[in-house]
């Protein structure tokens, strides 16, 4: 697992506030995937998935996740620094993120942070939600 400079320090248990942050099943199967780097402080985590095997994203895109239980302001920044450390490391990466059309804040999130909508699909129970994606801004 890899670590934002400034988010999570090279501190004993930093992978602690990671299983901490996120649900444990979540947890236990992200650590199956290939490639998933995460960034965070003890109140926001942010994790990324490189395309897998089989997965039906293009080359070269990655899944954004969010996980926050601190105010609104902190984990705004602490989205912002995490997505600026991930694009030190992978400048010409596309992130793909799906964002519940009903979770207003996160919507307001995903915009603020820079993320353009292209488009809404309805999952099988019935959960409106809208794809969006982000570039490495020049």
């Amino acid at each position: 697992m890899k670590h934002g400079i400034d988010l999570f320090k090279k501190y004993k248990g930093w992978e602690d506030d990671v299983v901490r942050q996120i649900p444990h099943e979540t947890y236990v199967k992200l650590s199956k995937l290939k490639g998933v780097e995460f960034y965070g402080t003890p109140f926001f985590m942010s994790y990324f998935i490189p395309r897998q095997d089989g997965s039906e994203l293009p080359e070269g895109f990655w899944e954004a996740h969010w996980e926050g239980k601190g105010s609104a302001l902190h984990c705004y920044h602490s989205a912002k620094k995490s997505l600026e450390e991930f694009f030190k490391i992978h400048y010409n990466a596309k992130l793909v993120g799906i964002t519940p059309c009903t979770d207003k804040k996160a919507v307001k999130m995903a915009r603020l942070l820079g993320f353009w909508p292209t488009g809404q699909f309805l999952m099988l129970e019935g959960t409106c939600y809208i794809l969006s994606i982000k570039k490495k801004e020049k």
